[in-house]
């Protein structure tokens, strides 16, 4: 890996509803 990259990640919840996270790879 090279640096840090942050990619953003949808993900479903329970309730139906769409999440948009900033999740940070080291």
């Amino acid at each position: 890996m090279i640096g840090v990259v942050s990619l953003p990640v949808v993900r479903v919840t329970e309730d139906g509803r769409t999440d948009i996270e900033d999740v940070v790879t080291r």
